[in-house]
């Protein structure tokens, strides 16, 4: 990041600002603006774009939380399912466990380390799907676009676009917070 306040821009489809704020608890908390400017149209399968927050020291455990209703925080295990046997389902070919740990994210996702105390939040401006696929990272999916019926239930392929058939244009804002020891 370098500065305080810094812009990137990704191969002319994706510009992505941080901001760093000082909240009233005296805690810093980056505003990462992320606008994605449309997947483009391609031939095969689809294309997935996640963006990616994290802290290499944090250890989890395979635990992270979801607020799946806006009131409180759900408690999510990697690769797990109460009702029903996840392997059976998912973990079977290439990468399938990872659309197994995509859960719904209405306001927030988030990572705890109670050994050393370190909670890392990302707040979302809109409902999103949200995983950890790897201690100490959380992923939320920034759009997507599929140009064939995943089987997943809608039967039909998830394509958004505008008059000029270009992808839709996605610009989203996270709050990320790390606390450390309850600060």
């Amino acid at each position: 990041m370098g500065k305080l306040n810094d812009e990137q821009e990704f191969s002319n489809n994706a510009n992505i600002t941080v901001k760093v704020h000082m909240s009233s608890e005296n805690k810093t908390v980056l505003k990462v603006e992320v606008d994605l400017h449309g997947l483009p149209g391609i031939q095969y399968g689809g294309q997935e774009v996640v963006v990616e927050f994290g802290n290499d020291g944090l250890m989890n455990n395979g635990t992270f939380y979801t607020d799946s209703n806006g009131l409180d925080m759900q408690k999510r295990l990697i690769n797990y399912r109460p009702t029903w046997n996840i392997s059976d389902n998912y973990l079977e070919g290439w990468g399938s466990n990872i659309t197994a740990n995509f859960y719904p994210v209405v306001s927030a996702i988030q990572l705890r380390d109670e050994a050393q105390g370190k909670i890392l939040t990302v707040l979302n401006d809109r409902s999103q799907a949200g995983a950890m696929l790897e201690n100490g990272k959380v992923q939320l999916m920034q759009n997507r676009r599929l140009f064939r019926d995943d089987q997943r239930g809608v039967a039909e392929p998830l394509d958004q676009h505008d008059d000029q058939l270009r992808g839709i244009r996605v610009k989203t804002t996270y709050h990320v917070e790390l606390a450390v020891n309850g600060t």
